[in-house]
């Protein structure tokens, strides 16, 4: 693999992307989200374009060497373990080396104390090299959370929380090699459209059990449904009705795993009035039925 630098252009023109694996950012039902970076950069041909979540901290913890990364002004090329913190609005870009291993942990900034949250809506990263007492905190904490992160029962979502915060802290352990900068120091001008994207995907996390069209949520911000697409597909990387389709997915994938519901239930809890429609929509997106998809998941 060559080792050419990810780069992107002005902050301006750097996409916002709401979604991370299936996460709407900054407003997901689970206080943090879990990915081990294999499976995501293995599906992008092992390079993630440069973008930045308005709404989501990102802890990125690489276990092995050669990750090229930028993150605001910082660029880096891993020749062990690191762990990093990409704050809210910074763009960010990588490449990775094919087997590369390691863990991203998304904060939703919404899911976070105001002073915890403070540390992470903006301003520069943060770097710890690997064996650094820092590290080794993080990486334990990060391990706790991919296995918690999988398990479903009684104080999951506060313990999640917490330990997703410690490891914020964690980043004011030692000397970092970019420190935060303050709150506003990265955030980059915001355009309208960004500003309405942002909205859209307020909107649909209100409202995704609704029976609502994308010109219904068009309406709603007060633009044409070829405007929202158009806005959609340049700051989001995905169309309106994409969205709202994989939202209603990941509730559905949710509610399957954790609850006892029928399948006619829990489709009317997404958004689905129509029980067979619900079934033909989800064997379509996820390659499953409603009933096999829960038995696989259950084990």
């Amino acid at each position: 693999m060559t080792d050419r630098k990810p780069g992107y252009a002005a902050a301006r023109s750097v996409p916002t992307y709401e979604l991370y694996g299936e996460l709407l950012s900054g407003i997901s039902g689970d206080p943090v989200h879990h990915e081990a970076i294999r499976d995501r950069s293995r599906r992008h041909g092992w390079t993630i374009q440069a973008h930045r979540h308005e709404n989501l901290a990102q802890i990125f913890v690489f276990h092995s060497a050669g990750v090229t990364f930028r993150a605001g002004e910082l660029e880096h090329r891993t020749t062990g373990a690191v762990a990093l913190l990409v704050p809210a609005g910074l763009p960010h870009a990588f490449r990775f080396d094919e087997g590369v291993a390691g863990d991203v942990v998304s904060l939703p900034l919404s899911a976070l104390r105001p002073e915890i949250r403070d540390m992470v809506a903006g301003g520069s990263p943060f770097l710890h090299p690997g064996g650094s007492p820092a590290f080794d905190g993080l990486a334990q904490m990060v391990a706790q959370i991919a296995r918690l992160f999988r398990d479903y029962g009684p104080g999951r979502a506060a313990l999640l929380r917490s330990l997703a915060e410690a490891a914020i802290l964690y980043f004011g352990v030692d000397q970092p090699a970019v420190g935060i900068a303050g709150p506003d120091a990265a955030a980059g001008d915001r355009t309208r459209d960004e500003h309405r994207a942002s909205e859209f995907c307020t909107r649909v996390e209100e409202a995704f059990a609704q029976d609502l069209s994308v010109g219904d949520y068009a309406a709603l911000l007060d633009i044409s449904p070829t405007h929202l697409t158009r806005l959609c597909r340049h700051h989001l990387g995905i169309s309106p009705a994409r969205l709202i389709t994989q939202r209603r997915m990941l509730e559905a994938k949710r509610l399957l795993r954790f609850t006892q519901h029928g399948v006619a239930a829990i489709g009317l809890r997404c958004g689905y009035k129509d029980a067979a429609y619900f079934v033909r929509a989800f064997t379509r997106e996820i390659g499953r039925s409603p009933g096999r998809w829960r038995d696989e998941a259950r084990g």
